[in-house]
């Protein structure tokens, strides 16, 4: 694929961009406006090579990961498509032993016609983005290691071709997107089934990743006996850029004894807004004592990098 020319980049880099959100990261969005040292006129072919719309400019071949382009954090990557389904694959390596990363790829809101697809690897984990609340645009915030090469790929998921189906791509460290006060306990796969359900309560806001493609996270709660409850799940996922797509279940206690029960309710996204993709679980009761609650991925695939945090919310209502 041939280099994107200046003008296709001034489109891509510098028309109808936003602002970029406040990531304390302190990185300048890609421009080619003059600066005070330029001249602003038209003064002809100086001979002086141009300045690239990008800090970095996408190389061809990198079709896969052994010709992945390797590139530096922190700095934008400008690219295009020329070819139907043309994958661009980059690599690059965490600075610390462990922390959070955040991919950014943008083509809707800067006017490209491509429908981005962007995936994020590291040896067996792998993360899939095509859309964030309110854009096609992708997003990937997750947390990761140093341990091995971690690789970006972005395409347009639909094939397409031509001078306005480009992007641009940013790969920065973060702080992480959440706080929580407890974490799953799921060292060896113990709260997989109602048997090892982890403990939480009112006022728990629990850190929870759905490891592999069958990894399914089982939590019990004791609800007050002689109230009448209203027990409300909270799922974070999605808006704050994990690849999860998340689904919650409630059972009765008769979930801790059988597998022949089923959920008195389940929730798949958050109520009134089928874009975000975060369920919400509502549930009114008199019965009090144990409850089962189960999070999963509500479709295949699992990784370490599809993480949750869950709030728990306990108030009587009579």
């Amino acid at each position: 694929m041939i280099l994107l020319s200046l003008a296709l980049a001034c489109n891509g880099c510098t028309s109808c961009t936003p602002s970029l959100p406040n990531t304390n990261n302190n990185i300048s969005e890609p421009t080619n406006e003059p600066s005070e040292e330029q001249d602003s006129g038209d003064t002809g072919d100086t001979g002086e090579e141009e300045i690239p719309p990008c800090p970095i400019m996408e190389i061809e071949p990198n079709n896969n990961y052994d010709e992945a382009q390797y590139v530096l954090m922190e700095n934008w990557i400008c690219g295009d498509a020329n070819d139907e389904f043309d994958l661009d694959n980059y690599g690059f390596t965490f600075p610390e032993e462990e922390g959070w990363i955040k991919l950014w790829g943008r083509g809707q809101d800067i006017g490209s016609t491509a429908d981005l697809l962007l995936t994020l690897d590291q040896g067996t984990n792998t993360a899939v983005s095509v859309s964030q609340v309110g854009t096609t645009d992708p997003m990937i915030v997750a947390p990761v290691t140093n341990e091995d090469v971690l690789y970006a790929t972005i395409y347009d998921q639909y094939g397409g071709i031509g001078d306005q189906n480009f992007y641009e791509l940013l790969i920065s460290q973060v702080k992480p997107p959440v706080e929580y006060n407890q974490i799953e306990d799921d060292e060896y796969g113990e709260n997989n089934s109602p048997a090892g359900a982890t403990e939480v309560a009112h006022g728990t806001r629990i850190f929870g990743q759905t490891s592999t493609n069958t990894d399914t996270d089982w939590y019990r709660i004791t609800l007050p006996e002689g109230e009448r409850t209203r027990l409300t799940l909270t799922i974070e996922a999605f808006v704050h850029g994990s690849p999860l797509d998340p689904i919650i279940y409630l059972y009765p206690a008769e979930a801790f004894e059988t597998s022949a029960v089923d959920h008195v309710v389940v929730r798949n996204n958050f109520p009134g807004n089928a874009n975000n993709l975060d369920p919400q679980l509502t549930y009114t009761t008199d019965v009090g004592g144990d409850w089962a609650i189960l999070v999963k991925s509500n479709v295949t695939g699992g990784s370490d990098f599809h993480w949750y945090v869950m709030d728990v919310l306990v108030e009587n209502v009579d």
